[in-house]
């Protein structure tokens, strides 16, 4: 039986843009006091958690079954989802940039290198 990791999808990153780019607006909503602080933390802090999640978990993929990974990467779709994990960082950076200016500008070095 197949173990289940090389089918881990690529694009499981969008979930973390989705979350992010709420993630943004719950600040702006938190900034104008529409909202109660613990929903903007919870949610950000879910958001990091979940993708250092999906990175483990797509990190370990590309270990163990560096030819599923390479399938990916040569698929003609598929390969336009790789550019979603540097957005990713650059979208989390945007996310804690009010919260946690040191591990914002990490996220965005992170970011800036692997898009270019």
């Amino acid at each position: 039986m197949k173990e289940r990791l090389q089918f881990f999808p690529i694009t499981a990153y969008s979930i973390i843009m989705g979350l992010s780019g709420l993630v943004i607006v719950f600040s702006k909503f938190y900034h104008m006091q529409w909202l109660p602080k613990f929903l903007f933390d919870g949610l950000l802090f879910f958001t990091l958690a979940l993708f250092l999640v999906i990175s483990f978990l797509y990190g370990r993929k590309a270990i163990r079954h560096f030819d599923e990974v390479k399938k990916d990467f040569n698929h003609r779709i598929r390969v336009n989802f790789f550019s979603a994990i540097s957005i990713s960082f650059l979208m989390l950076s945007i996310a804690f940039l009010a919260y946690w200016p040191f591990l914002a500008m990490v996220f965005w070095w992170v970011g800036v290198l692997l898009h270019t």
